[in-house]
Protein backbone atom coordinates (compact mmCIF):
# COMPACT_ATOMS: atom_id res chain seq x y z
CA UNK A 1 0.00 0.00 0.00
CA UNK A 2 1.21 3.44 -0.90
CA UNK A 3 2.04 5.39 2.29
CA UNK A 4 0.11 8.31 0.85
CA UNK A 5 -3.01 6.14 0.95
CA UNK A 6 -2.67 5.53 4.67
CA UNK A 7 -5.24 7.42 6.76
CA UNK A 8 -3.79 10.28 8.70
CA UNK A 9 -3.67 10.02 12.47
CA UNK A 10 -5.93 12.31 14.45
CA UNK A 11 -4.31 15.15 16.34
CA UNK A 12 -5.45 13.85 19.73
CA UNK A 13 -6.14 10.10 19.63
CA UNK A 14 -8.03 8.63 22.57
CA UNK A 15 -6.13 6.08 24.63
CA UNK A 16 -8.18 2.94 25.28
CA UNK A 17 -8.44 2.35 29.02
CA UNK A 18 -8.51 -1.46 28.80
CA UNK A 19 -6.14 -2.44 26.00
CA UNK A 20 -3.49 0.24 25.85
CA UNK A 21 -0.93 -1.38 28.09
CA UNK A 22 2.06 0.36 29.53
CA UNK A 23 5.06 -1.71 30.56
CA UNK A 24 7.46 -1.91 33.44
CA UNK A 25 11.07 -3.11 33.35
CA UNK A 26 12.56 -5.02 36.27
CA UNK A 27 16.23 -5.68 36.91
CA UNK A 28 16.82 -8.86 38.91
CA UNK A 29 20.37 -10.19 39.41
CA UNK A 30 21.52 -8.71 36.10
CA UNK A 31 18.46 -9.93 34.16
CA UNK A 32 15.94 -7.51 32.61
CA UNK A 33 12.26 -8.41 32.58
CA UNK A 34 9.74 -6.27 30.70
CA UNK A 35 6.05 -7.00 31.30
CA UNK A 36 2.71 -5.17 31.22
CA UNK A 37 2.38 -3.14 34.37
CA UNK A 38 -1.35 -3.62 34.92
CA UNK A 39 -1.00 -6.95 36.75
CA UNK A 40 1.24 -5.40 39.40
CA UNK A 41 -1.12 -2.43 39.73
CA UNK A 42 -4.22 -4.61 40.06
CA UNK A 43 -2.78 -7.26 42.35
CA UNK A 44 -0.78 -5.34 44.95
CA UNK A 45 -1.09 -1.74 46.04
CA UNK A 46 1.66 -2.50 48.56
CA UNK A 47 4.13 -3.39 45.80
CA UNK A 48 3.30 -0.27 43.77
CA UNK A 49 3.84 1.97 46.77
CA UNK A 50 7.05 0.22 47.83
CA UNK A 51 8.65 0.52 44.38
CA UNK A 52 6.97 3.81 43.42
CA UNK A 53 5.27 2.48 40.31
CA UNK A 54 3.42 5.22 38.46
CA UNK A 55 -0.27 4.47 38.05
CA UNK A 56 -0.65 6.83 35.09
CA UNK A 57 -0.55 5.49 31.54
CA UNK A 58 1.55 8.36 30.24
CA UNK A 59 4.71 7.16 31.99
CA UNK A 60 6.31 3.95 30.76
CA UNK A 61 9.37 2.49 32.38
CA UNK A 62 12.24 1.84 30.02
CA UNK A 63 10.52 2.79 26.76
CA UNK A 64 13.52 4.43 25.10
CA UNK A 65 16.25 2.78 27.14
CA UNK A 66 15.57 -0.31 29.27
CA UNK A 67 17.96 1.02 31.90
CA UNK A 68 15.95 4.22 32.36
CA UNK A 69 13.42 4.07 35.20
CA UNK A 70 14.19 0.39 35.69
CA UNK A 71 12.83 -1.14 38.91
CA UNK A 72 15.51 -3.09 40.73
CA UNK A 73 14.37 -6.03 42.83
CA UNK A 74 16.53 -7.73 45.44
CA UNK A 75 15.21 -11.26 44.94
CA UNK A 76 16.41 -14.47 43.33
CA UNK A 77 16.04 -14.38 39.56
CA UNK A 78 14.62 -17.91 39.38
CA UNK A 79 12.09 -17.10 42.07
CA UNK A 80 11.01 -14.01 40.13
CA UNK A 81 10.75 -15.98 36.90
CA UNK A 82 8.46 -18.51 38.58
CA UNK A 83 6.41 -15.65 40.02
CA UNK A 84 5.96 -14.12 36.54
CA UNK A 85 4.88 -17.51 35.14
CA UNK A 86 1.89 -17.41 37.49
CA UNK A 87 1.23 -13.71 36.96
CA UNK A 88 1.60 -13.88 33.13
CA UNK A 89 0.91 -17.45 31.93
CA UNK A 90 2.07 -18.04 28.33
CA UNK A 91 1.07 -20.52 25.64
CA UNK A 92 -1.58 -22.09 27.79
CA UNK A 93 0.82 -22.81 30.66
CA UNK A 94 -1.10 -23.98 33.68
CA UNK A 95 -0.25 -24.04 37.35
CA UNK A 96 0.51 -27.77 37.00
CA UNK A 97 3.69 -26.92 35.08
CA UNK A 98 5.34 -25.60 38.25
CA UNK A 99 7.06 -27.86 40.73
CA UNK A 100 7.19 -27.63 44.51
CA UNK A 101 10.27 -25.42 44.63
CA UNK A 102 8.76 -23.02 42.12
CA UNK A 103 5.51 -22.84 44.04
CA UNK A 104 7.44 -22.20 47.23
CA UNK A 105 9.17 -19.31 45.43
CA UNK A 106 5.78 -17.96 44.29
CA UNK A 107 4.48 -18.26 47.84
CA UNK A 108 7.56 -16.52 49.20
CA UNK A 109 7.36 -13.54 46.82
CA UNK A 110 3.57 -13.20 46.93
CA UNK A 111 3.74 -13.07 50.75
CA UNK A 112 6.63 -10.59 50.65
CA UNK A 113 4.83 -8.25 48.23
CA UNK A 114 1.23 -8.89 49.35
CA UNK A 115 -0.05 -10.38 46.10
CA UNK A 116 -2.77 -12.02 48.16
CA UNK A 117 -4.69 -13.80 45.39
CA UNK A 118 -1.45 -15.21 43.96
CA UNK A 119 -0.48 -16.30 47.47
CA UNK A 120 -3.78 -18.17 47.83
CA UNK A 121 -3.17 -19.94 44.51
CA UNK A 122 0.28 -20.99 45.69
CA UNK A 123 -1.11 -22.34 48.98
CA UNK A 124 -3.74 -24.37 47.08
CA UNK A 125 -1.08 -25.70 44.71
CA UNK A 126 1.24 -26.79 47.55
CA UNK A 127 -1.72 -28.48 49.26
CA UNK A 128 -1.96 -30.80 46.27
CA UNK A 129 1.71 -31.78 46.46
CA UNK A 130 3.00 -34.52 48.77
CA UNK A 131 5.20 -32.70 51.29
CA UNK A 132 6.84 -34.12 54.41
CA UNK A 133 5.44 -33.12 57.79
CA UNK A 134 8.59 -31.24 58.77
CA UNK A 135 8.66 -29.28 55.52
CA UNK A 136 4.98 -28.42 55.84
CA UNK A 137 5.49 -27.19 59.40
CA UNK A 138 8.51 -25.12 58.35
CA UNK A 139 6.55 -23.58 55.46
CA UNK A 140 3.65 -22.89 57.80
CA UNK A 141 5.91 -20.90 60.11
CA UNK A 142 7.71 -19.11 57.31
CA UNK A 143 4.64 -18.17 55.27
CA UNK A 144 2.03 -17.95 58.06
CA UNK A 145 -0.36 -20.74 57.07
CA UNK A 146 -2.16 -21.98 60.19
CA UNK A 147 -3.81 -24.95 58.44
CA UNK A 148 -0.43 -26.44 57.57
CA UNK A 149 0.84 -26.02 61.14
CA UNK A 150 -2.28 -27.64 62.59
CA UNK A 151 -2.09 -30.52 60.14
CA UNK A 152 1.62 -31.12 60.86
CA UNK A 153 1.31 -31.06 64.67
CA UNK A 154 -1.83 -33.18 64.62
CA UNK A 155 -0.23 -35.90 62.50
CA UNK A 156 2.97 -35.94 64.57
CA UNK A 157 0.90 -36.37 67.74
CA UNK A 158 -1.33 -39.15 66.43
CA UNK A 159 0.77 -41.28 64.06
CA UNK A 160 2.04 -44.65 65.15
CA UNK A 161 5.75 -43.82 64.54
CA UNK A 162 7.51 -41.86 67.31
CA UNK A 163 8.99 -38.41 66.75
CA UNK A 164 12.50 -38.80 65.32
CA UNK A 165 15.64 -37.00 66.45
CA UNK A 166 15.70 -35.04 63.19
CA UNK A 167 12.10 -33.93 63.72
CA UNK A 168 12.80 -32.96 67.34
CA UNK A 169 15.78 -30.87 66.29
CA UNK A 170 13.75 -29.13 63.62
CA UNK A 171 10.76 -28.53 65.90
CA UNK A 172 12.80 -27.34 68.85
CA UNK A 173 13.17 -29.05 72.22
CA UNK A 174 10.15 -27.50 73.89
CA UNK A 175 7.70 -28.25 71.06
CA UNK A 176 9.03 -31.77 70.67
CA UNK A 177 8.54 -32.48 74.39
CA UNK A 178 4.99 -31.07 74.31
CA UNK A 179 4.10 -33.23 71.32
CA UNK A 180 5.60 -36.31 72.99
CA UNK A 181 3.56 -35.61 76.11
CA UNK A 182 0.44 -35.27 73.99
CA UNK A 183 1.18 -38.61 72.34
CA UNK A 184 1.66 -40.28 75.74
CA UNK A 185 -1.70 -39.02 77.04
CA UNK A 186 -3.50 -40.56 74.11
CA UNK A 187 -1.65 -43.84 73.64
CA UNK A 188 -5.01 -45.57 73.83
CA UNK A 189 -6.29 -43.64 70.85
CA UNK A 190 -8.10 -40.37 70.22
CA UNK A 191 -11.79 -40.02 70.77
CA UNK A 192 -12.22 -37.94 67.60
CA UNK A 193 -10.31 -35.75 65.18
CA UNK A 194 -12.01 -32.68 66.66
CA UNK A 195 -10.65 -33.58 70.11
CA UNK A 196 -7.21 -33.93 68.60
CA UNK A 197 -7.46 -30.48 66.98
CA UNK A 198 -8.63 -28.82 70.19
CA UNK A 199 -5.76 -30.36 72.13
CA UNK A 200 -3.18 -29.19 69.57
CA UNK A 201 -4.67 -25.68 69.36
CA UNK A 202 -4.71 -25.34 73.14
CA UNK A 203 -1.17 -26.68 73.58
CA UNK A 204 0.35 -24.38 70.94
CA UNK A 205 -2.06 -21.46 71.25
CA UNK A 206 0.68 -18.80 71.16
CA UNK A 207 2.03 -20.18 67.84
CA UNK A 208 -1.43 -20.23 66.27
CA UNK A 209 -2.32 -16.76 67.58
CA UNK A 210 0.85 -15.32 66.04
CA UNK A 211 0.30 -17.03 62.68
CA UNK A 212 -3.40 -16.09 62.59
CA UNK A 213 -2.53 -12.45 63.22
CA UNK A 214 -0.13 -12.47 60.28
CA UNK A 215 -2.47 -14.50 58.09
CA UNK A 216 -5.17 -11.85 58.53
CA UNK A 217 -2.94 -9.41 56.64
CA UNK A 218 -3.39 -11.40 53.40
CA UNK A 219 -7.09 -11.17 52.48
CA UNK A 220 -7.88 -12.14 48.91
CA UNK A 221 -9.93 -9.94 46.61
CA UNK A 222 -13.00 -12.09 47.29
CA UNK A 223 -12.44 -11.87 51.04
CA UNK A 224 -11.98 -8.09 50.84
CA UNK A 225 -15.22 -7.79 48.90
CA UNK A 226 -16.97 -9.94 51.49
CA UNK A 227 -15.55 -7.82 54.33
CA UNK A 228 -16.60 -4.65 52.51
CA UNK A 229 -20.11 -6.05 52.00
CA UNK A 230 -20.23 -6.98 55.68
CA UNK A 231 -19.06 -3.48 56.62
CA UNK A 232 -21.72 -1.87 54.40
CA UNK A 233 -24.35 -4.21 55.86
CA UNK A 234 -23.28 -3.37 59.42
CA UNK A 235 -23.38 0.34 58.66
CA UNK A 236 -26.84 -0.01 57.10
CA UNK A 237 -28.09 -1.95 60.13
CA UNK A 238 -26.56 0.63 62.46
CA UNK A 239 -28.18 3.44 60.49
CA UNK A 240 -31.53 1.61 60.50
CA UNK A 241 -31.27 1.05 64.25
CA UNK A 242 -30.42 4.71 64.70
CA UNK A 243 -33.49 5.69 62.68
CA UNK A 244 -35.70 3.38 64.74
CA UNK A 245 -34.22 4.77 67.94
CA UNK A 246 -34.67 8.34 66.69
CA UNK A 247 -38.29 7.61 65.73
CA UNK A 248 -38.89 6.04 69.14
CA UNK A 249 -37.39 9.07 70.88
CA UNK A 250 -39.47 11.42 68.75
CA UNK A 251 -42.61 9.42 69.52
CA UNK A 252 -41.77 9.47 73.24
CA UNK A 253 -41.13 13.21 73.06
CA UNK A 254 -44.46 13.72 71.26
CA UNK A 255 -46.26 11.80 74.05
CA UNK A 256 -44.43 13.84 76.65
CA UNK A 257 -45.46 17.07 74.93
CA UNK A 258 -49.07 15.84 74.84
CA UNK A 259 -48.95 15.15 78.59
CA UNK A 260 -47.43 18.59 79.23
CA UNK A 261 -50.09 20.24 77.03
CA UNK A 262 -52.88 18.43 78.87
CA UNK A 263 -51.40 19.40 82.23
CA UNK A 264 -51.12 23.04 81.15
CA UNK A 265 -54.73 22.97 79.86
CA UNK A 266 -55.98 21.67 83.20
CA UNK A 267 -53.86 24.25 85.00
CA UNK A 268 -55.39 27.03 82.89
CA UNK A 269 -58.89 25.76 83.68
CA UNK A 270 -58.11 25.76 87.40
CA UNK A 271 -56.73 29.27 87.17
CA UNK A 272 -59.82 30.43 85.26
CA UNK A 273 -62.08 28.81 87.88
CA UNK A 274 -60.15 30.43 90.70
CA UNK A 275 -60.34 33.80 88.95
CA UNK A 276 -64.07 33.40 88.44
CA UNK A 277 -64.63 32.52 92.09
CA UNK A 278 -62.49 35.46 93.15
CA UNK A 279 -64.54 37.77 90.97
CA UNK A 280 -67.78 36.42 92.42
CA UNK A 281 -66.44 36.95 95.93
CA UNK A 282 -65.46 40.53 95.11
CA UNK A 283 -68.89 41.18 93.64
CA UNK A 284 -70.53 39.75 96.68
CA UNK A 285 -68.50 41.87 99.09
CA UNK A 286 -68.72 45.10 97.09
CA UNK A 287 -72.27 44.69 95.71
CA UNK A 288 -75.64 46.36 97.03
CA UNK A 289 -76.81 45.56 100.64
CA UNK A 290 -79.74 43.22 101.24
CA UNK A 291 -83.24 44.96 101.43
CA UNK A 292 -83.83 44.66 105.21
CA UNK A 293 -80.46 46.23 105.92
CA UNK A 294 -81.50 49.32 103.96
CA UNK A 295 -84.75 49.63 105.90
CA UNK A 296 -82.98 49.49 109.19
CA UNK A 297 -80.58 52.11 108.10
CA UNK A 298 -83.54 54.44 107.15
CA UNK A 299 -85.40 53.93 110.48
CA UNK A 300 -88.40 52.26 108.83
CA UNK A 301 -89.61 49.70 111.34
CA UNK A 302 -93.10 49.10 109.92
CA UNK A 303 -92.09 46.03 108.18
CA UNK A 304 -89.44 44.89 110.57
CA UNK A 305 -90.55 41.63 112.18
CA UNK A 306 -90.47 41.48 115.97
CA UNK A 307 -89.96 38.29 117.83
CA UNK A 308 -93.26 37.26 119.53
CA UNK A 309 -93.65 37.28 123.30
CA UNK A 310 -93.87 34.01 125.01
CA UNK A 311 -97.24 32.48 124.27
CA UNK A 312 -98.35 35.48 122.21
CA UNK A 313 -98.56 36.37 118.57
CA UNK A 314 -96.29 38.46 116.48
CA UNK A 315 -97.03 42.15 116.48
CA UNK A 316 -95.77 45.10 114.58
CA UNK A 317 -94.15 48.07 116.28
CA UNK A 318 -95.17 51.50 115.10
CA UNK A 319 -92.90 54.42 114.65
CA UNK A 320 -92.28 56.39 117.80
CA UNK A 321 -93.94 53.87 120.05
CA UNK A 322 -92.08 52.98 123.19
CA UNK A 323 -90.80 49.65 124.12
Amino acid sequence: MDPSDMPSLPDSPVVDKEHYWDFVTFLVQGHLFRVPKYRFVEESEHFCKEYDLDFKLEKEYGVEDPHIDVVQLDVDVNDFRAFLKVLYPRNGDSDASLGLEQWKAVLRLSSKWFFNDVRQRAIAAVNAIDVSLLERIEMAREHHVSAWLLDGYRKLASRSEPITVEEAESLGLRKAILLCGLRERYTGGWNSSSTREREVLALFSSDFDEISAMQAKYPTKEEREAMEAERVKAEAEEEANALVHRASMEEEEARRQEVIAEYERQLREQRENLLRLENEREQFLNGPSPPHSAQLAAGDFDCVPVAPASGGKKKKMKKGSGA
